[in-house]
């Protein structure tokens, strides 16, 4: 019994030191280039292809977000996990009340893939994550904001 809160912490540590790793990671171009075809695809139509929340479904309802601003809109660090589960789960947010975002996970984890259906979901995510890190305003510097 000693022996296993040891390993569980160092397990908790070695998983939180990877995942705040992949939080600071650059934007992968090729990774960006996938999920912005797959934004062109399934998000453009309410979040519009500038990723503002203008195309052309954005007038039904609820105004969809403005996907630009998502790490300015969090103290300046990308919500990854948030956005993950957004995508994955869909959900209602104060910007989708109404219609609430589609779930897309069933649909990315079943799509035809030689991948097994949960690395085909992951992959499909973390590329549309990638495009969104790349689509990010960035902050002025305080000297500017006036």
């Amino acid at each position: 019994m000693n022996r296993i809160i040891p390993v569980a912490t160092i397990a908790l540590g070695l998983l939180l030191a990877g995942t705040t790793g992949l939080f600071a990671q650059p934007v992968s171009p090729e990774d960006a280039a996938y999920g912005a075809a797959d934004y062109a695809t399934y998000c453009a139509t309410c979040h519009g292809r500038d990723g503002k929340g203008n195309g052309p479904k954005a007038g039904r309802g609820n105004k969809p977000a403005d996907l630009t601003v998502l790490s300015q809109n969090n103290g300046g660090q990308f919500p990854f996990i948030r956005v993950y589960n957004l995508i994955e789960h869909g959900g209602e947010t104060r910007q989708h009340k109404r219609d609430g975002m589609p779930a897309w996970g069933e649909l990315f984890a079943g799509e035809n893939s030689p991948m097994n259906p949960e690395t085909a979901l992951d992959t499909k995510i973390n590329d549309l994550i990638e495009y969104l890190r790349s689509i990010q305003v960035k902050n002025k510097p305080p000297s500017q904001t006036k």
